[in-house]
């Protein structure tokens, strides 16, 4: 659905910061479109496109030493 991944392209440009559940919402609002934190999440992933990690995760690339 092509207006479904603009919408989550530019919701994401917009807000690179956004969580999942603020990106369903903004998705939600352009579209009408209802999803989940979970869907959303696999949608950027199958577009290749960042989403915000959690602050409860390590930074990447971080090495214990």
């Amino acid at each position: 659905m092509a207006t479904a991944e603009t919408a989550i392209r530019d919701a994401v440009k917009a807000q690179p910061d956004a969580t999942l559940q603020e990106l369903c919402e903004r998705v939600a609002q352009a579209t009408k479109i209802k999803s989940d934190p979970s869907m959303m999440c696999r949608e950027l992933a199958r577009l290749k496109l960042p989403f915000k990690k959690s602050r409860s995760m390590p930074a990447s690339g971080r090495r214990r030493v």
